[in-house]
């Protein structure tokens, strides 16, 4: 363990804080880019004590609109997936105040790049790498996973050679068809396109870049969302279906847009741990036992 801390520390030139729980390390501000006009991009990371052969990775990207939301969000949701035999990332990107689109779109590929280019260090498997997102998160990490190879959007944050390729998509309450959106989610997605130079909108759009060599995706969504209702949502897994793309959907009985039920992620962390190989799925069905289902 003291050899991949002494690792991290070397990968990225700093000494982290960090914390100890349930066996798993935490560590937190971690720089994986420079970009203007923020400087540093920082990652919070959570990885198991021991681990003898290296890691599945998964990044993790917040909600908030494209315009508002920490990277601190996600912090039970890392801890999980150490819990779990994963190295867990938790990101910050740039949001519309400060750069529109694509930036956020190029920090997410730089969080990738940063992992796979010090994969030996952080002692995780290059080839096993997710990303998943939730809300406007869910729109930008379906945007990374589909568009991998497209330059304009992989951009060249932490070098244009290294791969944005991910291993599969997770999206829950995804705005993933934004160009549907209405009331207050459209209008925070015009303001982060406007905000960016010279944006057509179909480049924005996640199905603008769907083809049958894209990774496998999961889609999560409450049967009541108001904020972005289901139907948007099963209009873009029919175009996931004519891309012969693989995906699965599942939709929570009584559940809005923001899911609290436990039980609800089971079906992500199997997802998670078909296409990555950890065992996250074990730990929440324990810890829903402990917590009597719920």
């Amino acid at each position: 363990m003291f050899s991949l801390l002494l690792s991290i520390i070397a990968a990225t030139g700093s000494a982290p804080p960090i914390e100890f729980r349930d066996r798993v390390v935490f560590m937190s501000e971690i720089p994986y880019a420079i970009v203007h006009p923020r400087g540093e991009l920082l990652m919070d990371v959570a990885f198991p004590i021991e681990s003898p052969e290296p890691l599945p990775a998964v990044i993790f990207v917040h909600s908030g609109g494209w315009a508002q939301g920490q990277r601190q969000e996600m912090r039970e949701a890392i801890h999980i997936m150490a819990q779990g035999g994963y190295f867990a990332a938790t990101i910050d990107y740039r949001l519309t105040a400060e750069a529109g689109f694509p930036a956020a779109v190029h920090d997410c590929k730089a969080a990738i790049r940063f992992l796979r280019t010090n994969a030996e260090d952080l002692h995780i498997d290059p080839d096993r790498i997710g990303i998943v997102g939730f809300s406007a998160g869910g729109h930008l990490a379906t945007l990374v996973g589909m568009s991998q190879g497209v330059r304009r959007l992989d951009g060249t944050i932490n070098g244009r050679k290294v791969s944005t390729a991910v291993a599969c998509v997770g999206s829950i309450s995804g705005i993933v068809a934004p160009q549907l959106a209405t009331g207050e989610v459209r209008n925070a997605y015009r303001q982060w396109v406007e905000a960016g130079s010279g944006v057509r909108t179909s480049t924005t759009i996640p199905q603008t870049y769907l083809d049958s060599k894209d990774p496998p995706m999961y889609i999560l969504c409450g049967q009541n969302d108001l904020i972005y209702p289901i139907r948007h949502t099963k209009l873009f897994v029919e175009a996931l279906k004519s891309a012969g793309i693989e995906h699965h959907l599942d939709i929570v009985k009584d559940a809005g847009h923001t899911i609290d039920e436990a039980s609800a992620y089971q079906g992500l962390m199997s997802f998670l741990d078909a296409h990555l190989g950890g065992r996250a799925n074990g730990v929440l069905g324990a810890q829903l036992l402990l917590d009597g289902g719920k």
